[in-house]
């Protein structure tokens, strides 16, 4: 989590190499992994920077190399912003708002991608299920289950 744009857009170029050379992520590494995207998300400030971060994260689901490693990708992100909602202040609540637009299409994207491949499409239907739009866990966080369930559609539409 880094303050400074430059270092912090190197970093995430590195990372998107890292992910598609690498050949042994699993759930846990991609939490951790993803726990150090948030808070550099987090560190984000001004706008303009907030909604480029947030589309280069987005984006690094559609430059891996594999829809398993995508998938992996995005259940972290789902799952990461699940258990860290609650610690978010109101005066960043709009920048992590963005960052569910922008996952939300980039996942419709590397479905569209996979010529919206059934077993795909149900990989990521369970990531949702299980994690941010998971009726049955009281972990989830209304307000990131509604605001998921009001740009889900706007963002399928586009």
């Amino acid at each position: 989590s880094q303050t400074d744009k430059v270092v912090r857009d190197k970093a995430v170029e590195a990372l998107g190499k890292w992910l598609s050379e690498s050949q042994s992520l699993d759930p846990k590494s991609m939490l951790a992994l993803w726990k150090g995207l948030f808070y550099c998300y987090w560190m984000s400030d001004k706008a303009l920077i907030q909604h480029e971060l947030a589309e280069r994260l987005a984006g690094l689901a559609l430059s891996l190399d594999t829809t398993e490693k995508s998938l992996l990708y995005l259940n972290g992100f789902w799952s990461i912003l699940v258990k860290e909602w609650f610690g978010i202040d109101r005066l960043r609540l709009d920048k992590f708002y963005n960052l569910i637009r922008n996952f939300h299409c980039a996942a419709f994207k590397l479905l569209e991608a996979t010529g919206w491949d059934s077993a795909a499409v149900e990989d990521y239907i369970l990531i949702l299920e299980n994690g941010v739009l998971s009726v049955s866990n009281i972990k989830v966080p209304d307000s990131l289950r509604y605001h998921s369930c009001e740009v889900y559609l706007e963002e399928l539409n586009k």
